[in-house]
């Protein structure tokens, strides 16, 4: 509680500052009416907006702003959806950055005189430029998001397991082929039977992040591609290979199995978060997020009086990349996910939804979000302390090489690619087939 004051008070003394972009002046003596702002919010609890929501009605007694959240992705965007299109909607909310290239028609851009694109591009992380600087239908570039952070895939592992297995390093590698190396240190068997595996890869339907896993294998390979505009998916011999070795991870009949069906159960909804929990996983993909939802299934576990890994045993490094830039000369690459404050075409108050927005574009306020929300920051100038942190630090460090999946249907496209791999996987088809299967599916999103 104490802490969250504290924010309260450094957020609210902030508001009364100049931001890094103009802003125009509520001449809130000359309004004497009281305008409400709605604020659709996705996963994040009210703790995360309210300061910054305090403090600029603080600032702007003739505003207030209403946040509400939600907690299911599908029902969240079918509801924005629906509304939108009866003329209402809420006057704010959060657009993940996958959808945003296919959804700028249903939203307000900042004003060009307030928050212009080449200020953005001084201040923000190229990943946010990328993704929330976008021509409207006349072909003029807009700013049509307000990112406070841009949150990155890495690597969970169990400290006290590498340390014990595998002395010489006591940390992952650095890249996928080298795991290979390291997995028979790190896994336990009893028999044939798998009771520790080195890492949850290699499977779809009892690992959270398997569709994830595939993305950033194909992502590191040079699969995606944007060609005129038109997002592609094209994958040959080298990616056939890569996803073999992928496979490998999960196969019981590889010397490289490091992941089986047993260790996590395929219907429950935390899955490999159990078994990294358990200490039955030495490592698992996740992003900063995780961390939070790790910590809450060990106490779940010490509840139950079952087995569970010492919290201070966690640790987290930058995501394993197919080939060592560092030998290659090339860039390291990772997935940036994330969510974004915009503002609805529907809203009846634009300017003030901005205002508000652009009051978040501070280096000080994005170090506040970061202390509530333990996202890495979006803004530049805000990273640099971020990047020395114990278990947050290496999201931060990817924020530089971390690239967007887009996300054309918000409602089906990971699903429907789920599906694929899951249905593919369980036919034990060829990498190739898998692949081709996995494309088309792609394709036809992007129609």
């Amino acid at each position: 509680m104490r802490r969250l004051i504290s924010l309260i008070l450094v957020v609210t003394t902030l508001a009364t500052l100049s931001g890094c972009f103009r802003r125009k002046g509520q001449d809130q003596a000359a309004n004497p009416n009281v305008t409400t702002l709605v604020f659709y919010g996705l996963y994040d609890s009210s703790e995360i907006w309210d300061p910054f929501i305090r403090a600029y009605e603080t600032s702007h007694p003739n505003v207030q702003i209403e946040y509400k959240r939600f907690n299911n992705e599908a029902e969240y965007w079918s509801l924005i959806v629906n509304e939108l299109a009866e003329g209402e909607g809420p006057d704010i909310f959060l657009m993940n950055n996958g959808w945003i290239p296919f959804q700028t028609k249903k939203l307000t851009p900042a004003p060009s005189a307030w928050a212009d694109p080449k200020t953005f591009r001084d201040l923000y992380v190229e990943t946010a430029q990328n993704d929330w600087i976008r021509p409207d239908a006349q072909g003029v570039e807009q700013v049509w998001g307000m990112p406070v952070s841009v949150d990155t895939l890495g690597l969970y592992y169990n400290k006290d397991q590498f340390e014990e297995s595998l002395p010489e390093s006591g940390k992952p590698a650095k890249t996928w082929g080298e795991w290979a190396q390291d997995i028979p240190a790190l896994n336990r068997e009893n028999g044939k039977k798998l009771e520790r595996g080195a890492i949850a890869l290699g499977r779809v339907d009892n690992i959270n992040r398997g569709l994830d896993s595939i993305w950033l294998w194909l992502l590191q390979s040079g699969a995606f591609s944007k060609v005129e505009g038109a997002w592609t998916l094209k994958t040959g011999v080298s990616d056939e290979q890569n996803l073999n070795l992928w496979r490998s991870y999960a196969d019981p009949k590889s010397t490289l199995q490091a992941w089986d069906l047993s260790l996590a159960n395929p219907e429950s909804s935390e899955k490999e978060l159990t078994a990294f929990a358990q200490g039955k996983v030495s490592s698992i993909l996740g992003y900063s997020h995780t961390y939070a939802q790790i910590l809450s299934e060990i106490s779940r576990l010490k509840s139950l009086r079952q087995p569970s890994i010492d919290p201070l045993s966690i640790g987290t490094t930058t995501a394993p990349q197919i080939q060592d830039p560092k030998i290659e000369n090339g860039r390291p690459k990772t997935i940036a996910s994330y969510y974004a404050p915009v503002v609805s075409r529907t809203t009846a108050h634009p300017d003030i939804a901005w205002d508000f927005l652009l009051t978040l574009a501070t280096a000080e306020n994005m170090q506040a979000m970061h202390q509530l929300s333990h996202r890495p920051s979006a803004l530049r100038s805000a990273l640099a302390t971020e990047k020395d942190e114990k278990i947050y630090g290496p999201f931060s460090e990817q924020v530089g090489w971390s690239e967007s999946i887009p996300n054309p249907d918000p409602l089906n496209f990971r699903s429907q690619l789920q599906a694929v791999l899951k249905e593919s996987l369980e036919q034990n088809l060829s990498s190739h087939d898998l692949l081709k299967n996995f494309e088309s599916t792609w394709a036809a999103f992007f129609q």
